[in-house]
């Protein structure tokens, strides 16, 4: 089965985590996601969260092959946005959104971005200082 998910922080490629799934990647694509505002935490985490008119995050389209579920667990575990844990002490959680007219997964962080978080459009160029 292949998923595709939005990814726009530490799993773009060549980020720290990117590992989790690129032995799994079939296409990668950079794209951006409209609608949504991005923030880098401070302590090398990026945070993006539901926005408006005019905000957009730039970020890639991945497409993994995961006929188990693995991958999918795996990024949710990494997260922390898995199903084993409770909706109000989830740090993201894990929604369907659209990007040139498909629907992907992504990963909202769960909660309104921290005091000093600086908004960001894009990780790699801007964030992870």
């Amino acid at each position: 089965m292949k998923r595709k998910f939005f990814v726009y922080g530490t799993l773009r490629e060549g980020e720290k985590y990117s590992g989790i799934i690129d032995p799994h990647v079939v296409m990668r694509r950079v794209v951006r996601l409209e609608g949504f505002r991005l923030f880098d935490d401070g302590r090398g985490y990026p945070l993006m969260v539901e926005g408006g008119e005019g905000d957009s995050v730039v970020g890639e389209v991945v497409v993994v092959d995961d006929p188990d579920g693995r991958v999918l667990a795996a990024v949710d575990r990494l997260e922390d946005a898995g199903e084993d844990i409770p909706v109000e002490e989830r740090l993201y959680r894990r929604v369907l959104v659209e990007v040139d007219g498909e629907e992907v997964w992504t990963y909202l962080y769960n909660g309104d971005p921290p005091p000093g978080a600086r908004q960001i459009t894009d990780w790699v160029r801007e964030g992870r200082k």
